[in-house]
């Protein structure tokens, strides 16, 4: 029986709005209806509600774009000669006042707009009809920020936890202790620190639970009430994770540094490929032009 994901998850979306349904417990229902119904597996099910996001996700992320790629073409116009029109006359001089006042303008807007970034700015949204296809402006029903698709995302992910099979114990002989965190430690204020400016850069979420991020920088033990852990989700690329971690512990965890990244963060909705980061960090070792785009603001946050 064919699925239609995008209307599952915009009336998830809806019905959080109209009848205060959480999204874990609206996500847990429909997976449980489709394996019966249609025998869909649960990790097909939210498999096909992730894709949903993605596109949605992509939308904004195509919109911010498109912002900074108009900007861009008016400078291309300068640079190539071809000129700006003002008052309906064609100039073409980089020298001209006017010519150098717009470059300016749009310089400075640019980096403005690249500073605010689309992730916490409300004016990028995603446009879905009632269906949940992505629309225009014009024939939309509703408008999602990404903070929506974020909050949409997490809960999938919880629902597929709470759904997972219990995995039976392992037995007392076999069963070895697991490392989830790294061993370097941190005074209060470098925790602090950390925390701050990560989330302030946009690396993570203003949500992000102070108690589990200590945790995982610093050592710090989880009291009762605050268990269980819950990986730290990890809103930039791969490439900055793996910088970052790097930068942090490689000279107390290097046996085990991708490991314990694995099992402390989650980055675009699933756990970071270890090959991925130590390949990352590798190329820059051979070369530091290829550190990722964004490895000034991590330069400046691990700065103890």
């Amino acid at each position: 029986m064919y699925m239609n994901y995008y209307k599952i998850v915009i009336d998830g979306y809806t019905e959080k709005h109209v009848q205060q349904t959480p999204y874990v417990s609206y996500f847990k229902r429909e997976a449980q209806i489709a394996k019966r119904d249609s025998f869909v597996e649960f990790i097909d099910f939210f498999n096909g509600c992730k894709l949903v996001l993605g596109r949605y996700k992509n939308e904004i992320e195509r919109e911010y774009s498109k912002v900074l790629f108009e900007y861009g073409s008016v400078l291309d116009s300068i640079y190539c000669g071809k000129g700006i029109k003002y008052d309906g006359v064609l100039v073409t001089d980089q020298n001209d006042e006017r010519i150098k006042n717009t470059e300016k303008r749009i310089i400075d807007k640019m980096m403005f707009i690249k500073d605010r970034g689309y992730i916490t700015n409300s004016d990028y949204v995603c446009c879905v009809t009632e269906t949940g296809d992505v629309a225009s402006v014009y024939n939309m029903k509703y408008s999602l920020y990404y903070s929506d698709i974020y909050e949409l995302n997490e809960a999938i992910i919880q629902a597929e936890r709470e759904l997972e099979p219990k995995k039976q114990p392992k037995s007392k002989i076999k069963q070895k202790h697991q490392q989830f965190h790294f061993t370097r430690q941190f005074a209060d204020t470098e925790q602090k620190h950390l925390f701050e400016g990560l989330i302030n850069g946009g690396f993570l979420p203003q949500k992000t639970n102070y108690i589990h991020f200590c945790y995982v920088f610093g050592c710090t033990a989880i009291p009762d009430n605050d268990k269980p852990f819950k990986p730290l989700v990890w809103l930039q690329t791969i490439g900055l994770l793996a910088y970052c971690i790097d930068n942090l512990f490689s000279d107390t965890d290097k046996n085990n540094l991708w490991k314990i990244t694995a099992n402390c963060f989650l980055c675009h909705s699933g756990i970071p490929n270890k090959n991925t980061m130590k390949n990352t960090i590798s190329k820059i070792k051979q070369d530091s032009k290829n550190k990722p785009k964004g490895y000034e603001k991590i330069d400046t946050i691990v700065a103890l």
